[in-house]
């Protein structure tokens, strides 16, 4: 038999009809069908529920662009989960895949897709204080019993046509690094050169809703940072890792790729710092 479905298809809408033909079909006693009221009713739109966060804060001074496909540092996304260290309210820490050093390389990445820390920042100002408190701990951290290491913190803000996730990079460098001037200047002008870019010291976030692009370093009291654009975004890549390698003196340890761990190796890193942080 033809499905049942047929026999629906087949039934012209009452609209249609005439009403002589109406009155036919419905017979001389119509029941009122029960759903037209409920059909008819406007629905009633729920309200947005509002965090006490949202209720706090003011409105973004930056729009958050969400990513056109998976993130890689979306922790909502479930990528390489076993290198994430601990989660915070707006940042979690991670170790770096194909770090310059083991276990003295981690990734400061924000929770949610924000293109930079200062976009989060702008956004609430409790990413500003957690952020500064996180880098404080992963400083002491990376700086060993004995005080024998520096951290070089990098970021790298440069829209992209993609997408670009908000995420600070801390190497643990020789602590004379910190102390002596000429060794950070002539590391960091060398990756800067190569990349066409001009770093100023002591460089402060600048005023107001706009985020130009940049690259900013950070080494004991001192930071240096760069306005990125044209050519030089795609240079401006590595230059972090650059200098950190150079401060190491590890020049083989410049690409990532080259440096990536197994699966297992990273998760027992990962494992080795949650116990010391």
């Amino acid at each position: 038999p033809p499905p049942r479905g047929l026999y629906a298809a087949a039934i012209p809408p009452l609209a249609s009809m005439t009403p002589d033909q109406r009155a036919a079909t419905l017979g001389p006693d119509p029941q009122p069908c029960p759903y037209l009221l409920e059909a008819a009713a406007p629905l009633k739109k729920r309200a947005r529920s509002v965090s006490p966060r949202e209720r706090t804060r003011g409105p973004p001074r930056a729009a958050r662009a969400e990513p056109p496909g998976p993130c890689w540092f979306c922790i909502s996304s479930g990528k390489a989960l076993h290198l994430v260290v601990e989660v915070g309210t707006f940042f979690y820490v991670a170790v770096a895949r194909g770090p310059v050093a083991p276990a003295r390389h981690l990734l400061i990445v924000a929770v949610e897709h924000v293109s930079s820390t200062r976009h989060a920042a702008a956004e609430d100002a409790g990413a500003a204080a957690e952020l500064a408190a996180t880098k404080k701990r992963v400083a002491k951290y990376l700086a060993g019993e004995d005080g024998e290491r520096a951290t070089l913190f990098f970021e790298r803000f440069v829209p992209m046509r993609n997408f670009a996730h908000a995420h600070v990079q801390a190497v643990a460098v020789p602590a004379a690094s910190a102390t002596d001037p000429e060794a950070a200047d002539s590391a960091i002008a060398a990756a800067g050169s190569r990349a066409g870019l001009s770093f100023v010291e002591e460089a402060a976030a600048p005023p107001g809703d706009a985020i130009e692009p940049y690259l900013r370093l950070e080494l004991g009291d001192r930071v240096w940072e760069a306005a990125v654009g044209g050519g030089a975004s795609r240079e401006s890549v590595g230059v972090g890792r650059e200098v950190a390698c150079a401060l190491l003196g590890v020049p083989g340890r410049v690409e990532w790729k080259a440096c990536v761990a197994g699966e297992e190796e990273e998760a027992a890193e990962a494992k080795a710092v949650r116990v010391a942080l």
